[in-house]
């Protein structure tokens, strides 16, 4: 693809610069600029080669051609008819952009390609989160929280993604699919080779950390979870922390229908000490995290 000019829409007068691939025995110049610098009283543009100029009483095109042939050794009529019209100025201006060479010119630009590289990155991102959802729904399809309204479970485990991104600002992708995916090892059937099959190691290497044994009595998973708390990974500290902030709300707004006073009062004493081996994590959620524990705290009585 040789000899066309790429220029964007600015305003008449501006100056534009553009794209222009030589050919052959030209490589070394290769996506060189060309400035245009165009006239607002007519359709021609001056057109310069990087270091060049333009001899006196020449008129545009003859200037540009013998640049070309000064730099590449070669008539124009080599570079090809794409680059002829453009010569012979019988392309309107509003239609200089062409989507031949716009793809060129940007797949060769290293901070567009950056920019395409974090779009990929960002569909994949969503696409692998929303496949988490699907897989989280499937999986807890049969499963109600304990509040007065029976709410679906997965209401909780999109709660948690959701405090992580809206709260504490969290991007990581990881650490959102792992929200997504935290309770699955431990309240359904799950098979952790099903996790690593679909969202990767990393994924669930999260979500093992923060999933119970549950051959172990109720009182030593408590125990472990805090004493386990400050060595746990990053990732898996969000997540943690999320869960904990998520669960103390609904204890203390939408509360188990079969619990007591008593055991909502030690359950809040409990992720108290649980978020204290998680601080340094992230300050808006363990803010958050605090406000929730102080409202739970007067309501509970516990102050």
């Amino acid at each position: 693809m040789h000899g066309i000019i790429k220029r964007n829409c600015a305003p008449e007068g501006a100056a534009y610069r553009g794209i222009y691939n030589l050919p052959g025995s030209c490589a070394r110049h290769h996506y060189q600029w060309i400035e245009i610098i165009t006239d607002p009283f007519n359709q021609n543009g001056d057109f310069k080669f990087p270091g060049g100029e333009i001899i006196d009483n020449e008129i545009h095109r003859v200037a540009l051609a013998r640049e070309i042939r000064e730099e590449c050794d070669a008539q124009v009529t080599q570079i090809g008819p794409a680059f002829g019209k453009v010569i012979g100025y019988d392309i309107p201006r509003e239609t200089f952009i062409l989507e031949q060479i716009r793809e060129h010119y940007f797949t060769t630009n290293p901070e567009y390609q950056a920019g395409l590289n974090m779009l990929s990155n960002l569909d994949e991102s969503t696409g692998m989160f929303l496949k988490a959802i699907h897989f989280s729904a499937g999986k807890h399809r049969d499963q109600r929280r304990k509040d007065e309204v029976h709410s679906p479970y997965i209401n909780h485990p999109i709660d948690v993604a959701r405090r992580l991104w809206e709260i504490g600002g969290v991007r990581d992708s990881t650490t959102l699919v792992s929200a997504m995916l935290h309770d699955t090892l431990e309240d359904t059937q799950t098979n952790p080779d099903e996790i690593r099959m679909l969202f990767g190691e990393a994924v669930l290497a999260v979500v093992l950390e923060v999933s119970d044994d549950k051959s172990l009595p109720k009182q030593t998973r408590k125990r472990l979870q805090i004493e386990h708390a400050p060595h746990i990974s990053d990732r898996a500290k969000l997540v943690k922390l999320a869960d904990k902030s998520a669960n103390l709300f609904d204890l203390i707004y939408s509360p188990p229908r079969a619990w007591s006073f008593e055991r909502r009062q030690r359950y809040l004493l409990w992720t108290e000490q649980v978020v204290a081996g998680l601080c340094g994590t992230n300050l808006a959620l363990e803010k958050n995290y605090d406000e929730i524990l102080a409202n739970g705290k007067q309501i509970l009585k516990l102050t």
